[in-house]
């Protein structure tokens, strides 16, 4: 069924990267699973030396605060507003006969890759820990890495009311006044 009206197009967009936002959190959560279960099977001993698992924790440490650091500022650059408001501008010049739902359309596309990266950048942190374990045997940091990656993921769920006012937005940025034209007149 074809959605009529913006905030219709909102919700099936919703609709649709939720079913990956599920695949991606079911994913994580399996392999993780499977992880921790052998490491309560088998109570297995660390395979490298201390040394050489130093370098390796140091290693792993770095580069998954720098996804956690990555998933914080790309969440905050491509998730608010006044991001909306902006690209919904500069949309509107590239596509200046355009209307709203176009408007919205095109916006839509642009933050379903959005959405992908924070996803799949929180996977990446709970498949850190994974490998980790596997090439170590100490699952410590496979549960810290499970749980900032897992919360990562949860944090980004696609929530409506995270997008609730682009339709708003998308009005605006074409000229379409009337009643229903921004939330912030009717906030004044």
């Amino acid at each position: 069924m074809a959605a009529t009206g913006l905030s219709g197009i909102i919700e099936q967009f919703i609709r649709r990267i939720r079913f990956r936002w599920q695949i991606i959190f079911l994913v994580s959560v399996i392999v993780y699973g499977i992880s921790f279960y052998h490491h309560l099977q088998f109570h297995t001993e660390m395979k490298i030396p201390t040394r050489m698992y130093r370098i390796f924790d140091q290693v792993f440490f770095v580069v998954a605060l720098g996804l956690a650091m990555g998933i914080l500022f790309y969440k905050r650059k491509y998730f608010t507003l006044k991001y909306f408001r902006k690209r919904l501008e500069v949309l509107h010049r590239q596509h200046s006969r355009s209307d709203a739902k176009e408007l919205l359309r095109i916006l839509l596309r642009e933050l379903d890759k959005r959405f992908n990266v924070v996803w799949w950048m929180g996977f990446a942190l709970v498949l850190m820990g994974i490998i980790q374990y596997w090439l170590t045997f100490v699952s410590r940091n496979m549960n810290i890495y499970f749980i900032v990656g897992l919360y990562s993921i949860l944090l980004n769920y696609p929530r409506q009311d995270m997008l609730i006012e682009i339709p708003y937005l998308a009005r605006e940025a074409v000229g379409e006044g009337g009643e229903n034209s921004t939330l912030e007149e009717t906030r004044s």
